[in-house]
């Protein structure tokens, strides 16, 4: 595996734990069972992040394949 599709990996991986784990937290802290706006919004830029991460990896495999395929 490339250095480039590790990197992507772990990126992608921590962006969706830590935008969860915040998440989850927000349930935790005073005020109990309220969740912060600016929670929601990393949770939305975490969740984006590894959309596209994961997408846009595999479109680009799949192309590739494509190409080598001809």
């Amino acid at each position: 595996m490339k250095a480039q599709n590790v990197i992507t990996n772990f990126t992608v991986i921590g962006s969706f734990l830590v935008g969860w784990g915040l998440t989850i937290a927000g349930f935790c802290v005073p005020p109990l069972g309220v969740i912060d706006n600016t929670v929601l919004i990393v949770l939305g830029q975490a969740l984006t992040y590894c959309g596209g991460g994961l997408g846009l990896k595999q479109y680009l495999n799949v192309r590739i394949e494509e190409i080598k395929n001809k």
